[in-house]
């Protein structure tokens, strides 16, 4: 029985021209159909070609898939980072995504005195064997305004002044050194995007009065 969030090995057996999508057989026993939407894709595929995908909703009459939500970007990181979460050195503790970001904010959390990023690193160009999308590791820390400045990354820290957090409303403004602003937002605002999605906090950052 499929779970949504669950990785599975599928094959493409059709190329749907109806709808943007490919009508897939998930496992080796290829006995359960579920769609791939294009608009989910890491790439165009071909018939027969294999894939990994997370199963994305249960759908009307199939599974969908999805080889870009929260969900597969957090099982490929399962699968990737195995040797250290396995060795309890490390483990997931949220994901930052969005289709139209070139990248993918994961915070991983030491479950010892060493930097969780330093242990992950190695395994880093793993990640492309499932994703064209850049990984960005982010130290996970469990006080808030420490998790947003490092959520913040790349955008240096040094250049962050104050957070103020709202925990209520889920809201945070972060001040920084005047003329960085861009560097905290990014392209598009997709950093200050992606720190908003993995902290689960609405960041505004601003410069100082």
């Amino acid at each position: 029985m499929l779970k949504i969030g669950q990785l599975v090995v599928a094959m493409i057996v059709k190329n749907l021209p109806d709808q943007p999508g490919y009508l897939t057989l998930i496992g080796d026993a290829g006995s359960q159909l579920a769609v791939l939407p294009k608009a989910l894709a890491t790439r165009a595929f071909k018939i027969r070609d294999g894939l990994t995908a997370a199963v994305w909703n249960m759908g009307v009459h199939y599974p969908v898939l999805s080889q870009a939500s929260v969900h597969y970007y957090r099982r490929i990181g399962e699968l990737v980072l195995s040797p250290v979460i396995q060795e309890h050195q490390v483990r997931i503790r949220a994901v930052g995504s969005s289709l139209d970001s070139p990248f993918v904010k994961v915070a991983v959390e030491s479950l010892d005195d060493r930097d969780p990023v330093s242990l992950c690193v190695p395994y880093l160009p793993d990640f492309a064997r499932y994703t064209p999308k850049t990984i960005s590791l982010i130290g996970y820390v469990s006080n808030p305004e420490d998790f947003i400045a490092q959520a913040l990354n790349p955008a240096p820290r040094r250049w962050i002044r104050e957070v103020n957090v709202y925990r209520e409303s889920k809201m945070a403004q972060v001040i920084v050194e005047r003329g960085s602003i861009a560097r905290f937002l990014g392209r598009h605002g997709t950093n200050v995007a992606m720190a908003s999605k993995l902290t689960g906090y609405r960041i505004r950052v601003d410069e100082p009065a």
